[in-house]
This record gives structure tokens, sequence and C-alpha cells, in this order.
């Protein structure tokens, strides 16, 4: 499932919000384990170069700054929240190759009792740049682009079979 991306006004400007999920065939505690560390992208998403946890802090702890490189770009973010309680997590942007500023970026895992599977939400909220001229191109780019390889990429390195 996948929804359109929500725009509104801001007093900074255009912002939105981006929306992606999938059912992944594990159970949800297991996927939230491997979800909840900060600095594994590059075991699970092709284009991931390296992703590495700058200072050698603890992955799972707020605060800590993952540099994300693929190809010739690269980009920071910092773990704002893990919480197992509800195996939600949320990052910020500090650095990055999109035309948009306060990037917020959040997982969420929810049990799917009946077949012993996890849903996985992933969603970004963020405000638009001045340069910016098509902001509906930009949601189709991080949604084509960004959301659905990756939950494509988690879902085959975590299902069974």
């Amino acid at each position: 499932m996948n929804a359109a991306p929500a725009v509104a006004e801001s007093a900074t400007g255009e912002t939105m919000e981006i929306r992606w999920s999938t059912v992944i065939d594990a159970p949800a505690d297991e996927v939230w384990s491997y979800l909840r560390s900060f600095g594994n992208l590059a075991d699970w998403i092709p284009t991931i170069d390296s992703c590495e946890i700058e200072d050698g802090h603890d992955d799972t702890v707020p605060g800590a700054v993952r540099v994300i490189r693929h190809g010739r770009n690269g980009s920071r973010e910092r773990l704002l929240s893990n919480d197992d309680s509800t195996m939600t997590q949320t990052y910020e942007q500090l650095t990055g190759t999109l035309p948009v500023l306060d990037y917020r970026g959040t997982y969420q895992v929810w049990p799917v009792y009946d077949t012993d599977s996890a849903f996985v939400f992933r969603s970004c909220t963020f405000a638009l740049t001045p340069s910016v001229t098509d902001p509906e191109a930009l949601a189709t780019l991080v949604r084509v682009h960004v959301f659905a390889p990756t939950m494509e990429a988690l879902r085959r390195k975590l299902s069974r079979g």
C-alpha cells in the first residue's frame, strides 16, 4: 500500500509528507530488532556503498550520526529516537542531496498477528527549498526511487523462505 503525499502550507513554505508501507514475512519483533540498528543500511540496501556511525557511538542510541555513501553522493543523518515499546525509529537528515529542509524520517513496525508477519510503515516530512519547481515530481522521486526500493530490499533481506 502506498499513499499520495499530503501537501500543506507552513510558516516556512510548502511542506510535504510521503508515506510507504509493506508487509514482511517475518515476526515483527525480529524485523524491529534488525531495523532499530541505525548503522546497518549498507547491509540491506544494495545502492548504499557504506554506512558508518560517527565517533564509534552505539547505533541504537539517540544522537548517533550515520554517514551514508552511495556512488559519489552522501548524506549524514542523526537518530532522534528508537522506541522499543512502539517499535518506532525517528531520524533527521543533517546533509543530503535532495533540495529539502527539516527532513524527518520515521520507520514503524506493527505485528500482523494472523500471519506472524510485520507491517512496516515508513514516512518522511520536509520543507521544500525555493529551488523546487515541481513538488509532485520530487514526491514521485522519493516514493519511486527511495522508499519503494529500500522497503523492497528490507523485505527481501528479512522475509522467511
